[in-house]
């Protein structure tokens, strides 16, 4: 058969290793200052639609992904991204329905913490995580 090629050959440097160390070492896996700043640079990276959906914001986004997978099923309202007649509609729509979107809001809020508060969700991974290693080992 001839030499064996590896389909990839992982790159760990010890800077990573050092991260994942310094992580576990002091014991505070879901609540520590890790998970402080993992939060904080995942708010950044995601934009501020969970920030607002976390504080009760309604939201209207553009129906690109990953926006609409973020938002969550009936928790905001979507347009076209190249229809700025329907983003005009949408801020009508929450301006002449106060009440309904007052209800979206606590919806929204009540959806970004269930699904994107790392301090709720991490075991639920973690749990999922080891599901998945434990099929693949045997």
């Amino acid at each position: 058969m001839g030499e064996f090629i590896p389909f990839s050959v992982p790159e760990i440097s010890n800077e990573e290793i050092n991260g994942v160390v310094d992580t576990l070492r002091p014991g505070w896996i879901t609540t520590g200052p890790k998970v402080k700043q993992f939060e904080s640079d995942f708010q950044d990276f995601a934009g501020s639609g969970v920030g607002a959906m976390a504080s009760g914001c309604f939201i209207i986004a553009s129906n690109v992904a990953p926006l609409p997978e973020g938002l969550g099923k009936n928790n905001g309202l979507l347009f076209k991204v190249t229809d700025e007649a329907g983003l005009a509609n949408k801020i009508v729509q929450v301006a002449m329905n106060e009440d309904g979107m007052l209800r979206k809001s606590k919806s929204s809020k009540q959806y970004a913490y269930d699904n994107y508060l790392l301090s709720r969700c991490a075991l639920n991974h973690f749990i999922l995580y080891n599901r998945l290693v434990k099929k693949e080992i045997g």
